[in-house]
């Protein structure tokens, strides 16, 4: 029997031993081998012979966000996986978001995408404001620059009274 790879790696995986001819007296080349190769994702092989499967980094591996509050959208955290959830299992966290930009990831109700809500003191929607003019459960307030309680011009929905609109009325 005969093996060129790396050591430790015959018998792993793919990777196996062949067999050395002698011809007119002379070696020949080992015939039949199998050497590592690059690991691929999804073919349940161990391409590169050292005893895992799908591995991190492997060829046509997906880039997953750690997703700590697992709504869906991780934050800047990455690794290139077979499948969501990490290699070697096991992770909590895991690595199973394909969407990137949640701003406070120990938060499911906040991410990208989700409507800002006047009753939360948090940023909803990812846009680094917290209750803005138009949110959920806004209420209209006309700009009040006397402060006499009577509001002119056009309403604005806000979740709540700021100088100088804090007016509920015109007149």
């Amino acid at each position: 029997a005969c093996y060129t790879g790396p050591a430790n790696t015959a018998g792993k995986g793919q990777c196996q031993a062949g067999e050395r001819t002698c011809e007119n007296g002379q070696l020949g080349l080992c015939n039949g081998q199998v050497l590592p190769d690059t690991e691929v994702c999804g073919d349940g092989n161990d391409n590169d012979c050292d005893s895992a499967t799908d591995e991190e980094n492997a060829d046509g591996c997906d880039y997953y966000f750690k997703d700590e509050d697992q709504d869906g959208v991780g934050a800047n955290a990455t690794k290139c996986l077979c499948g969501a959830g990490g290699f070697g299992g096991g992770e909590a966290p895991a690595y199973t978001a394909l969407e990137n930009g949640d701003c406070d990831d120990s938060n499911p109700s906040s991410k990208p995408g989700n409507p800002e809500l006047c009753d939360t003191p948090y940023d909803d929607n990812c846009n680094s404001l917290a209750n803005e003019d138009g949110s959920l459960g806004c209420s209209n307030f006309y700009f009040d620059g006397d402060s006499d309680g009577y509001g002119v011009g056009s309403a604005v929905c806000k979740c709540g009274p700021t100088d100088p609109y804090d007016a509920t009325t015109t007149g």
